[in-house]
């Protein structure tokens, strides 16, 4: 079983920015500047281009970090354009893939995080970024989610939902009272009752307050244009990783299913030789016994042949732990006084005496 997320419900902003409807224009000249991939294929590579407002400057770009094997969380999206004073500026910054937790596959590499809408993740994008700021107003953006629903394929046996929404917070940066505006598209898909989570890249643009433009943040973002040779060489890299990472959990698997079929076949061995061992102590004992009781068999014919030449039986006496052997022609019941004193009788009816005599056996 592929145990890691399929992409098309990952790449969001990127491939999704031509089919979100057109914002507004700028109100002033615009300058187009790119967003590079820096080093996913060896060299810088164009990702994608934006238009921000003439005089901004813009840095960063795409770094992808191979270190995990949840293959959504590779390609990590830290992009920013500012104002020639510093104080407002449009961020992009990396999504998340996750597993919701409570629903979690062992064979997903992907984090379980009890994240189940866009706002609960947004919050936690603000609590590690800006802790302690306060939360003024939050926005669902369906529009956003029916843009994401029209360009991710369905997932054969899956179940999809997808959840945007804007936060809007306030918090002091030195002196300055700021308002920033965060801005995620969230898709979740259901299969076999494990539900995945993700979202590419969170924008977030912050203004001193009472300057924040609320429809530049869609006006950036809408301009936005992935580069149409980089989305199928971030595919092919995509899916050699999830085809690399399958294999590798195939082979662990199949590798411990190996040691496991070894510990059972060792164990097995093992019992076998224990039931071998114990056959073989039941065999020797059968021969043992079979020879004990030939060697009996053989003692008692000598013995009752010496019986019948001499005419008389043997009597055995636990009391003097000797064999008493009593004539023919004697009564055939033997009483023990101790003592080695001996009284016979052919009375059916006789009994041992008050003072300890006790009747013999004999022997057959």
């Amino acid at each position: 079983m592929r145990s890691v997320p399929r992409l098309s419900l990952m790449l969001g902003a990127l491939a999704l920015a031509s089919a979100v409807a057109p914002g507004q224009a700028f109100a002033g000249p615009t300058q187009t500047v790119t967003i590079d991939d820096i080093n996913g294929f060896g060299r810088p590579v164009r990702a994608a281009t934006v238009e921000i407002p003439a005089g901004w400057r813009a840095q960063g770009g795409i770094r992808w970090d191979n270190s995990t094997d949840c293959v959504s969380n590779r390609m990590r999206m830290n992009w920013l354009a500012s104002s020639p004073d510093g104080k407002t500026a449009y961020e992009i910054m990396p999504g998340l893939a996750w597993q919701v937790a409570g629903t979690e596959n062992p064979f997903n590499p992907c984090p379980a995080v009890q994240l189940n809408s866009a706002r609960a993740f947004l919050e936690r994008i603000v609590n590690q970024r800006h802790p302690g700021a306060r939360v003024i107003q939050y926005r669902d953006r369906p529009d956003l989610s029916q843009a994401l629903a029209k360009g991710a394929p369905a997932m054969q046996g899956a179940r999809a939902r997808h959840d945007s929404g804007q936060l809007l917070i306030g918090y002091r940066d030195g002196n300055v009272e700021m308002r920033e505006v965060l801005t995620a598209m969230v898709s979740f898909s259901e299969a076999q009752g494990n539900v995945v989570g993700g979202t590419p890249t969170v924008s977030a643009l912050r203004s001193p307050d009472g300057r924040l433009d609320f429809a530049m943040a869609d006006r950036i973002g809408n301009s936005m244009r992935a580069d149409k040779q980089w989305i199928p060489m971030m595919q092919q890299a995509t899916q050699r990783a999830i085809k690399d990472i399958s294999d590798r959990q195939s082979a662990g698997i199949s590798a411990r299913h190996n040691r496991r079929m070894a510990e059972i076949n060792s164990r097995g061995a093992a019992d076998r030789a224990a039931i071998s061992q114990e056959s073989n102590r039941e065999v020797a004992q059968i021969y043992s016994n079979v020879w004990k009781n030939g060697q009996a068999t053989d003692e008692r014919i000598h013995r009752r042949n010496l019986e019948a030449t001499g005419e008389y039986n043997s009597y055995a006496n636990p009391g003097e732990n000797s064999t008493v052997q009593n004539s023919i022609h004697n009564g055939p019941r033997v009483f023990s006084h101790g003592n080695n004193t001996y009284t016979t009788t052919d009375d059916p009816y006789a009994q041992p005496n008050p003072y300890g005599s006790t009747e013999l056996e004999r022997i057959p």
